[in-house]
């Protein structure tokens, strides 16, 4: 099995309109767990995933925890239209994850908005240390997220993204007690 060919199948990956089913090989099935996208979801509002870790730190309140979040993102906040009609009319529910739902219709601005208030509200309430990775744009919010100890990088060459997170692991707190 290779990156280009997820079931090993020679199948090729979609290159047409983003409403894909990737069950099926002519319609870019080389990733059948892939989940799907559908053209009424576009848009990347990066508070939804931010306050999805919220609620799991949350689950686990010891004193003792260093929380680190680390948020890898192309960088590009984009406006959401209005929430998945089309998924919920083909009949789609995601099963693998959680997922946390956020308000749409939602504007570029109230992403970044929500997005910062949501890293200082972690890093206010819980200690979560917070690390953004952008690997394409540099919107000035990815620096205003980055809290505690986390800090905001932005590279455009995807060799370096190896490197990016071995630093900031090699910087977590670590203690082995025998």
């Amino acid at each position: 099995m290779d990156s280009n060919h997820g079931d090993g199948k020679n199948c090729t990956l979609h290159t047409g309109s983003r409403e894909n089913d990737f069950s099926y090989k002519s319609k870019g099935g080389c990733y059948p767990k892939m989940p799907r996208e559908y053209r009424d979801e576009p848009g990347t509002d990066h508070s939804t995933g931010m306050l999805l870790a919220k609620q799991m730190f949350e689950e686990s309140l010891s004193v003792a925890d260093y929380r680190a979040m680390i948020v890898l993102t192309d960088g590009q906040p984009n406006g959401l239209g209005a929430a998945g009609v089309k998924r919920g009319q083909a009949g789609y529910v995601e099963t693998r994850w959680r997922e946390y739902l956020g308000p749409a219709p939602r504007s570029t601005a109230q992403i970044r908005t929500a997005s910062i208030e949501a890293a200082e509200q972690m890093w206010d309430d819980l200690r979560v240390h917070t690390w953004v990775i952008s690997f394409v744009a540099d919107d000035w919010m990815m620096d205003q997220m980055a809290q505690g100890d986390g800090y905001y990088v932005r590279t455009s060459n995807p060799a370096d993204l190896e490197p990016i997170m071995a630093q900031i692991i090699s910087e977590l707190p670590l203690a082995i007690v025998e």
